[in-house]
């Protein structure tokens, strides 16, 4: 098989952005977001519970050497990035979410050392400092680290009580309300929380001995304790230690560790690596070197989360579930298509976990987190779900009735009142949200035989054009709205490309606006720009051309993403990976078809390889541009031409996408 993981970067992304100059109509791009992929190069499995990486305290996975940032340039933290040890679990691509994990720090330094030089691969990370060599990998639910001192001979120092990130800085990190810690017949045993979500511990060292150790002193066992506390493990030569962590109980800590503690440090590594490459090889594409790297370092973050904790009871039910859904907002719209498409296994748990959290809290949040409380960043959207649940059915992913039950009992509730009795609520972007997922709801009411129901929804939605201006043909400016303003919204991808024509004042006005807003005309004004697919606020917008039939306009902006705002390097990502959200829009971008989140519609892009081969739901789709140059001429699915566009049922039913490209747009 194919080595797809050679071509993957795990470091892509982690660093402050360093891209090339913009030129042409791309100059007037107005990126708002801190300028980092806020990635990291840590060692975890395709959607794996365990994550393990270096620590240094830096913003916002805990590795690195990045401030708090947000709307600003990013300062460093240190002048050099540096290496304490090892933590585990952490947001991946995010950014001030509020949670930022990085459980249980294991040190051989204590101190921070300079890192010297560092590798890393899928499944794999290991650092160098003048203290030694130190690496670590994974299996789903234990981290293995391996220590190679300097000294010949170290000490490692397990801290339990380190949750979050440098605790010099405000709100970074969080303190656990009660800690039990105890040995047991070599291993150590740990009991604790995080904003009151139990987490448990197990660990061993390989070939040493091991001690407790606290401000306190022995056995630690309090209500209300605030000190340091863990282990110290001693190692006369190399040293290893494995690292269990669950949600569930001490004892399913315990009999992980007890498993997995039997293979080797090579063997668990060798594993993780043979599991990326089957993943990865899911998506088989030909093409330059250069873009075969960008394309599979850009998956591989697409598959690093969400997070498979199944089985671990963290929502307070049993069975299967998934939590780092950190910004569905913005992963609603490439990432969850992706896995819905490609990987159903996980888009099963997805869908399950949704259903049942529901049942069990009886109300649908915006994400899904390790925290008692998922209800951060209400304001982003409203009914995400609505969405997820269309696109999963439509890739034959979940069970119709059951979503549509969700979706009804959740939409009778009074949080949804105003916008029966008025349609429209107060935030314009909220009020779209809901007349589009109206019509996911009729999708579904179609599918389960609700057919009047499906009737009344969709003849509601012809209102959802009360969102314009009838003066500016954009969305209503004395509103609200996050990270942009009623420019950067103005171009979602309706089910109605003719609503949004009428409601901008005819076809030439809609071309004018979206000129505008990409840059084409007047690019030294900055207001209202788009935001060079620096945040998901609007990176689908380049598909609103196709409302016009200006495809050759989708075409040069994602020809012009490709010179200015990626590159395989550390500081190549345009912005904030918000969980795979940015990365996934690549994969789409480059494979030629984008998935319009909730409708039965794919648009075509620019291809940028001369043949993909995906495993579509457990059939092959191959894709083969033929041609040169960035404009698509024409596009046909299974030998029938289309315009432009096809559905995601014809994707789905495998095949064959032929899109014929030409060198100009005339």
């Amino acid at each position: 098989m194919k080595d797809y993981c050679k071509m993957v970067n795990v470091f892509f992304g982690c660093d402050p952005v360093d891209l090339p100059k913009r030129e042409g109509f791309a100059k007037g791009w107005k990126p708002i977001k801190g300028m980092c992929g806020n990635t990291s190069p840590e060692a975890v499995l395709p959607f794996g519970k365990m994550s393990c990486c270096a620590y240094s305290g830096a913003y916002p996975t805990g590795y690195g050497n990045c401030r708090v940032n947000s709307h600003r340039p990013i300062k460093a933290m240190y002048p050099f990035h540096r290496f304490c040890g090892f933590t585990h679990v952490r947001p991946s691509g995010t950014g001030f979410i509020g949670y930022f994990y990085n459980f249980a720090l294991v040190t051989p330094t204590l101190a921070l050392q300079k890192i010297l030089a560092e590798e890393g691969m899928p499944g794999f990370y290991a650092c160098r400092t003048e203290g030694g060599v130190f690496s670590c990998t994974v299996t789903n639910d234990c981290a293995f680290h391996r220590f190679a001192f300097a000294a010949g001979k170290g000490e490692v120092y397990v801290d339990f009580s380190q949750y979050g990130l440098n605790k010099k800085l405000p709100n970074l990190h969080t303190e656990y309300d009660r800690a039990v810690c105890y040995i047991d017949d070599g291993v150590v045993l740990c009991e604790t929380s995080f904003y009151g979500v139990p987490v448990y511990y197990a660990m061993t060292a390989k070939g040493g001995s091991v001690a407790l150790r606290s401000d306190k002193g022995g056995k630690i066992d309090y209500s209300s304790y605030q000190g340091k506390f863990g282990a110290v493990f001693s190692f006369d030569g190399e040293g290893e230690t494995v690292l269990s962590l669950s949600f569930r109980s001490l004892e399913h800590a315990k009999e992980n560790l007890l498993r997995d503690v039997k293979k080797s440090f090579d063997e668990v590594k060798k594993e993780g690596y043979d599991r990326w490459n089957q993943m990865l090889s899911r998506i088989d594409v030909e093409g330059k070197k250069e873009d075969e790297e960008l394309f599979y370092s850009n998956l591989y973050f697409s598959l690093v989360k969400p997070t498979d904790v199944s089985g671990e009871r963290l929502y307070g039910f049993e069975g299967e579930a998934v939590t780092d859904l950190a910004t569905l907002w913005d992963m609603y719209k490439t990432e969850m298509p992706l896995l819905f498409t490609v990987y159903p296994e996980i888009g099963e748990k997805v869908i399950k976990t949704i259903v049942s959290f529901f049942d069990t809290h009886h109300y649908l949040p915006n994400s899904y987190l390790i925290s008692p409380e998922q209800s951060l960043e209400a304001g982003q959207a409203i009914l995400l779900t609505a969405f997820l649940f269309a696109d999963a059915h439509l890739r034959g992913v979940g069970d119709a009735k059951e979503m549509y039950r969700v979706l009804e009992e959740e939409t009778v509730s009074v949080d949804y009142n105003q916008f029966r009795l008025v349609g429209s609520v107060p935030r314009t972007t909220h009020t779209m949200d809901l007349y589009e997922g109206e019509l996911c709801m009729a999708l579904l009411a179609d599918a389960v035989g609700e057919k009047e129901q499906a009737k009344k929804l969709r003849e509601d939605y012809k209102n959802v054009a009360c969102v314009y201006s009838k003066r500016t043909g954009l969305l209503k400016k004395n509103s609200w709205y996050y990270e942009g303003n009623f420019v950067n919204y103005s171009f979602r991808l309706h089910a109605d490309g003719e609503m949004r024509i009428r409601a901008a004042g005819g076809k030439e006005k809609l071309l004018n606006k979206l000129d505008y807003f990409f840059g084409y005309r007047y690019p030294r004004i900055g207001y209202g720009k788009f935001e060079g697919f620096n945040n998901e606020t609007d990176m689908e917008a380049p598909y609103a051309y196709h409302f016009i039939g200006r495809h050759d306009r989708i075409s040069e902006i994602i020809d012009a993403s490709r010179k200015f705002m990626w590159r395989c390097t550390r500081g190549g990502m345009p912005g904030n990976n918000d969980t795979g959200a940015l990365s996934s829009l690549y994969i789409w971008n480059a494979i030629g078809l984008f998935p319009v989140s909730g409708q039965d519609k794919m648009i075509a892009g620019s291809p940028l390889f001369k043949k993909v081969t995906m495993n579509v739901g457990g059939k092959k789709l191959v894709l083969e541009k033929e041609g040169e140059g960035i404009y698509l001429a024409s596009m046909e699915v299974n030998g029938v031409k289309k315009d432009m566009e096809c559905t995601v049922t014809e994707v789905m039913q495998g095949g064959k996408v032929i899109f014929h490209c030409k060198e100009s747009n005339v």
